[in-house]
């Protein structure tokens, strides 16, 4: 099936990227991103044109992080910058597909599972510490210091990443390949973590990425695991590295 070999091609793209050259990489995405496009279009009388359309978000992800001069920003802000764009595509993909806000999780059903769901951010957090040992984004640990560092990572990352991944692409994936559509988009989820170059964080994403998606699945919301993914990096980059 051809969305198995899209997805070999980004985990080719990420290794390129983290192992041999990110211009090498970049251009790996770049290729799939058009090609991604240009199947959605001749399938476009089909249902897994959702599933192309979707996919797109994985290579823009990294076009988007490898393109944009980020430099001159202080790290944390890079994840800001590049939620931008991010935003902009998921948007836009969902009002081509014509999905609505409950159609990719944003619902507030199930609240309890939801705050329970995100309170497991706090465990995650610690045990991707515990694999990856990240230096700080902050000088120092204070509620001034932490506090807009930390919304910034829930909504750059955690609710923007959970809205591309468990809310709209699974819905495209689950609705073609049901229960291998979850399969398919953790995959994709971990592969986006090679670039950690840790064998050991891609398996452990890859198995809270089912997580989430189970959750998901289960719930109809993606508040919970949006919840939990910036938590995850808030103690993760701003929490752990002070107390361990």
């Amino acid at each position: 099936m051809n969305i198995w070999l899209y997805i070999i091609g980004i985990s080719i793209g990420e290794l390129v990227t983290s192992f041999v050259s990110p211009q090498g990489g970049i251009v790996i995405h770049i290729v799939l991103l058009l090609l991604l496009l240009i199947h959605s279009l001749i399938e476009s009388e089909h249902p897994i044109h959702q599933v192309y359309l979707t996919l797109t978000i994985a290579p823009l992800i990294r076009i988007i992080s490898l393109s944009m001069p980020l430099y001159p920003f202080p790290q944390l802000y890079w994840y800001l910058i590049t939620s931008i764009p991010l935003f902009v595509g998921v948007i836009s993909i969902t009002r081509i597909l014509g999905y609505r806000a409950k159609d990719i999780g944003l619902t507030m059903k199930g609240i309890v599972i939801q705050i329970l769901t995100g309170i497991t951010g706090i465990g995650f957090g610690y045990i991707e510490y515990l694999i990856l040992h990240p230096k700080p984004l902050i000088e120092h640990i204070s509620l001034n210091s932490i506090f807009i560092p930390a919304l910034i990572l829930i909504f750059s990352t955690g609710f923007a990443e959970e809205l591309a991944f468990r809310g709209m692409m699974q819905k495209a994936f689950y609705e073609v390949m049901d229960k291998y559509g979850i399969l398919a988009v953790s995959i994709v989820f971990a592969s986006l973590h090679i670039g950690h170059l840790s064998l050991i964080d891609v398996i452990f994403v890859f198995g809270v990425a089912i997580f989430f998606s189970i959750i998901v699945l289960k719930t109809k919301s993606i508040i919970g695991v949006a919840l939990a993914h910036g938590i995850t990096n808030v103690t993760l980059y701003l929490i752990w590295p002070f107390i361990l």
